[in-house]
């Protein structure tokens, strides 16, 4: 099982649970997590994530993550510990 925390733009992470293990396809069980609990994340457009990240697409490419094949961006994992 995994442990991700990701980035709530506070002082807090959102920490989730996931089945897995560090050496899986994280990328895969993101996207699988969020598909499942769509209402608990936050989601951007491409363009929403651009403009929170004031244009700059290096910055928004630390702060966001593309899901779904780029559809839609989540806020960036910053941490994953195996339990």
């Amino acid at each position: 099982m995994l442990k991700l925390g990701f980035m709530t733009g506070t002082a807090w992470l959102k920490e989730v649970i996931v089945e897995g293990s560090i050496n899986d396809d994280l990328m895969a069980i993101i996207e699988e997590h969020v598909q499942s609990h769509k209402e608990d994340f936050r989601t951007y457009e491409y363009e929403e994530a651009l403009q929170y990240s004031n244009g700059d697409e290096l910055l928004m490419d630390a702060e966001y993550m593309p899901i779904n094949g780029g559809e839609y961006y989540i806020d960036m994992i910053i941490t994953c510990k195996e339990i």
